[in-house]
C-alpha cells in the first residue's frame, strides 16, 4: 500500500490548496473565528426549504421515528460506556492488550500512531476527509431540514474550515428555535444523529454488495491449535523443550507455553495444546491448500480432510502477510472418530451478547489472506476501506452525539424529555448531573489505561 500512502500524501496538499484559493476567492464571504474559518453561503437553506415542501408529510411522520432512534441510540452509547469502564475496572491487564487510550482521536492514521494497526484497517487522509465531509453534510442537513419543517429561522449554511479539516455547518437562530414545540425540538436535535445511521446502513449495504461483486474467498484462518483441559494431579512428567513445557499424561502428550508451568497448582484445571500436525509443525498463516485441493473455508478444510487417512502426508500451504509457506504434514487420528484424519486447528471467537455482538458484527473487517480479489487487490482493498471507514465515522458519531451530555446533542434531547414531566429547570439540573457522570466515566477510563500502561496496576 504504499503507492497509496504516496498517493494520499500528495491528495493532502492538494486538498490543503484548494482550500486556501477558495477561501481568498470568496473572501468577502469568508469569516474568521479564532483559528476556524467559516465560509457562509444560502445555498444550503434553499436545499432545505425545497426539501421540506416537497416531503412535509413525511417529516412530519420522521419526527416520532427520529426521536425513538434517538432514545435507543442513546441507550446503546451508555450501556457501551457503561461495560468499557466495568472491563478497565475489573481487567486491569486490558493494556497488555490494547496499548493504545480508551480515548483516541479519530484523525489520519491513528491506527499507525496509536499501536492499533491490528484492530482497525489504514486510515488514510483521503477516507478521513470523505468521511467527514459525508457524516457532516448529512447531519447538519438533517438538522436544517427538520429546523425549516417547524419554520425555525437558520442564519446561514455553509463551510468551515480548521487546517486541512473541512466540515459543513446550519447556523439556526437559538432564540427562535428554543419557542418550537417540545417534539420539533427533539426531532431537530435527533435528525442529524438519524441521518447518521441511514447513512451508516446505506454504506453497509454498499460494502457488502462490493464485497460480493469483487471478493472471492480463499482460504482458512484459524487463532488457535487443539488444545485440552487437564488436571494436574494426573501430570506424570513435565520436560522443557524450547519455548514449551511437554507435560506427560499416562500415554499422552500435551504442551504448554515454558513460562506458565510455575503457574500450575496442585489439583487445579488448565488448558495444554494437545500433540497434533498442526502443532507438531507450528503451522501459521491462512490456509490456502492441502496438495492440490484449494481450501476456501473451515468447511472447505473439513471436506479436504475427508480425502485423507490418520498416517497420510500432505503438503499444506498457508499465506500470513504475502509470504507463502509450506509445511509437511503426517495426519493423526481425529479424537471423535479415529477412521478420519486430523489436523488440529479452530477459530477461537469470544462469546459476545447483545449489543457487543451486534457491533462486533458491523466493525469486522475481511481477513485480507482469505480472500482473493476480481480486480486489482489494492485497489480493491483501498475501495472496501473507503466503504467500511464512511460506514464506521457515520456510526460513531451518531451514538458519541446522543450521550447525555450538555455539549452534545443527546445532552439537549435529553434535557426536553425530561422537561415534560420535571419542568425545564429541574430537567438541566438532572442532564448537568449526567454529564459530570459521563466526563467522570471517560476521566475514570484514562487513568485505569494509564496506570495499567505504566504498570503501576
Amino acid at each position: 500500500m504504499v503507492k497509496f500512502l504516496v498517493f494520499d500524501l500528495c491528495f493532502l496538499v492538494v486538498f490543503i490548496i484548494g482550500i486556501v484559493l477558495l477561501l481568498v476567492k470568496n473572501k468577502k464571504r469568508t469569516e474568521r473565528d479564532g483559528i476556524i474559518f467559516m465560509f457562509r453561503t444560502k445555498l444550503g437553506i434553499k436545499f432545505m426549504d425545497k426539501f421540506d415542501k416537497k416531503h412535509h408529510k413525511l417529516i412530519s411522520f420522521l419526527r416520532y421515528v427520529i426521536i425513538a432512534v434517538g432514545f435507543m441510540l442513546m441507550v446503546t452509547m451508555v450501556t457501551l460506556l457503561i461495560q468499557s469502564l466495568i472491563i478497565y475496572i475489573t481487567n486491569p491487564t486490558i493494556t497488555d492488550q490494547v496499548k493504545a487510550p480508551p480515548i483516541a482521536p479519530l484523525i489520519p492514521y491513528f491506527p499507525e500512531l496509536f499501536g492499533m494497526k491490528s484492530y482497525f484497517p489504514p486510515f488514510y487522509f483521503i477516507y478521513f476527509i470523505l468521511a467527514i465531509i459525508t457524516v457532516s453534510i448529512c447531519h447538519e442537513g438533517f438538522h436544517g431540514i427538520l429546523m425549516r419543517y417547524s419554520k425555525t429561522k437558520i442564519k446561514s449554511t455553509g463551510m468551515m474550515f480548521l487546517g486541512p479539516i473541512l466540515g459543513f455547518f446550519v447556523e439556526q437562530d437559538d432564540e427562535d428555535f428554543r419557542k418550537k414545540k417540545r417534539i420539533d425540538q427533539m426531532a431537530a436535535l435527533g435528525a442529524g444523529v438519524f441521518a447518521n445511521v441511514l447513512v451508516f446502513l446505506l454504506f453497509f449495504l454498499l460494502m457488502l454488495g462490493f464485497t460480493g461483486i469483487f471478493f472471492q474467498p480463499s482460504g482458512y484462518t484459524f487463532n488457535t491449535y487443539s488444545t485440552a483441559v487437564l488436571n494436574s494431579s494426573y501430570i506424570d512428567n513435565i520436560t522443557i523443550e524450547g519455548d514449551f513445557a511437554k507435560i506427560q499424561v499416562g500415554d499422552s502428550f500435551y504442551f504448554i507455553n515454558s513460562t506458565n508451568v510455575e503457574l500450575i497448582e496442585d489439583n487445579s484445571l488448565f488448558y495444554a495444546y494437545t500433540d497434533t500436525p498442526a502443532f507438531r509443525n507450528q503451522v501459521q498463516g491462512t490456509i490456502k491448500r492441502v496438495d492440490d485441493f484449494g481450501v476456501y473455508s473451515q468447511e472447505s478444510l473439513s471436506q479436504v480432510l475427508l480425502s485423507y487417512k490418520p498416517g497420510d502426508s500432505a503438503i499444506l500451504g498457508t499465506e500470513k502477510d504475502g509470504q507463502i509457506f509450506e509445511y509437511n504434514i503426517t495426519f493423526s487420528s481425529h479424537p471423535d472418530d479415529p477412521s478420519k484424519a486430523y489436523l488440529g486447528v479452530g477459530k477461537y471467537e469470544t462469546q459476545k451478547t447483545g449489543i457487543n455482538l451486534i457491533l462486533s458484527k458491523i466493525m469486522l473487517t475481511l481477513d485480507e489472506d482469505e480472500y482473493n480479489t476480481i480486480i486489482n487487490k489494492d485497489v480493491a482493498y483501498f475501495i472496501y476501506y473507503l466503504l467500511w471507514w464512511i460506514m464506521i465515522v457515520n456510526l460513531l458519531v451518531g451514538l458519541f452525539n446522543m450521550l447525555p451530555w450538555g455539549i452534545l446533542d443527546g445532552g439537549r434531547f435529553l434535557e426536553l424529555a425530561i422537561g415534560k414531566f420535571t419542568g425545564d429547570e429541574k430537567a438541566k439540573t438532572i442532564v448537568n448531573i449526567t454529564g459530570k457522570c459521563i466526563l467522570g466515566i471517560f476521566v475514570a477510563m484514562m487513568v485505569f489505561w494509564l496506570f495499567g500502561i505504566t504498570g503501576i496496576l
